[in-house]
């Protein structure tokens, strides 16, 4: 499929369909989650002659590995979206249409539906996650620093993935699997990195946007409360957030913890969890294959909400009109802190009003 310079490569079950495919194609999305959520595709198929529902049926389970491929002037750019496993096949009439909608395959039936029940001791947390990945047929690439020895981990009644997802959030990690790897990073870590594009309120490429701000589920502080009933040790911890204005409510947690080091590590990743959603946007763009979760943006000329950004989900979508990246953002901490010193300097006649902002344009 061609629209605006970019070419849809889809190769399914082995097969390269792309010219094939080409005539019935009517929309490709393709959208990249941040860690702890699988990835997905989805296509939509012109039928009219009932093709797609007497012929060539799609099965599920079957697989479809798509790239997107921009081409600007003599430069082209790829975007490799990876492998998908078919999940669910939806036919509507009139007028026939055929929706496919894939995850992504790196991620198992059996690491997302088998539940078990074990445990772990005196094991870091790379040694529970590389036993988890390699019972799955994955490698492990552990972006972050690491952690000690913990006493003793648990596994009840959950998947792999489920267990790797709220093991990795108890210490501030965000787990992928990607590309037959289990990836982890620490988001605090990403957060900090270096941003690799600046939008302008005025930017060209910019279609619409939309920003907010909530108090809701939001919290000043956290505080961890805990008895270890074997030691006879009490360990409390707090941890503040400076830059999180509006809610005066305390994030409670009453959660085992080996010491009092980790109460204070659990205190502090739980209250950046819940308060990095304080600021929200969302913008999208002509499509560009540079954006991905994960990746950091800079948003100037937005008033309050200009800043640097964390993008959560990414979503590339081609279709007849052309191809748009919507990326949907969550704001840092360090750039929450520069916004409220700005915003404090600045003056506002009246009242503040909800502090939610969108606007659009179209070229």
């Amino acid at each position: 499929m061609q629209a605006r310079n970019t070419l849809i490569h889809i190769v399914y079950e082995g097969k390269d369909i792309s010219r094939d495919i080409a005539p019935f194609l009517l929309t490709f999305s393709f959208t990249d989650n941040e860690g702890g959520k699988a990835d997905d595709l989805a296509l939509t198929l012109e039928d009219k002659n009932l093709a797609w529902l007497l012929d060539w049926t799609p099965s599920k389970s079957d697989t479809i590995t798509a790239s997107i491929i921009k081409s600007d002037g003599d430069q082209l750019t790829t975007l490799p979206c990876g492998t998908f496993s078919v999940d669910q096949i939806d036919y509507s009439c009139p007028p026939s249409v055929l929706t496919l909608k894939a995850a992504s395959s790196a991620i198992t039936t059996k690491a997302r539906r088998e539940k078990h029940t074990r445990s772990w001791e005196n094991v870091t947390l790379r040694g529970v996650l590389s036993d988890l990945a390699a019972e799955n047929g994955l490698s492990l690439f552990m972006d972050s620093a690491g952690h000690g020895v913990l006493e003793r981990v648990e596994q009840v009644e959950q998947s792999d993935l489920e267990f790797m997802k709220a093991l990795c959030e108890d210490y501030g990690q965000a787990v992928k699997i990607q590309a037959g790897q289990v990836i982890v990073y620490d988001l605090e870590e990403y957060e900090a990195k270096t941003s690799a594009a600046k939008i302008t309120r005025e930017d060209k490429r910019l279609l619409s946007w939309k920003f907010s701000t909530k108090t809701a589920k939001t919290y000043k502080g956290a505080r961890v409360k805990y008895h270890d009933p074997v030691k006879h040790e009490d360990y409390e911890a707090e941890d503040l957030d400076d830059y999180q204005e509006g809610s005066e409510e305390w994030l409670e947690i009453h959660e085992r913890v080996e010491s009092q080091g980790d109460a204070q590590r659990v205190a502090h990743k739980r209250l950046h969890e819940a308060n990095r959603r304080e600021v929200t946007g969302s913008v999208t763009l002509i499509g560009d294959v540079r954006f991905l979760a994960g990746v950091n943006v800079d948003l100037e000329d937005f008033g309050n909400f200009s800043g640097k950004y964390s993008i959560t989900k990414a979503t590339h979508k081609v279709d007849s009109s052309g191809y748009t990246t919507t990326l949907e953002l969550s704001q840092g901490k360090t750039s929450k802190g520069v916004a409220k010193k700005r915003k404090k300097s600045r003056k506002t006649p009246g009242s503040t009003g909800t502090l939610y902002y969108e606007g659009d344009r179209h070229y």
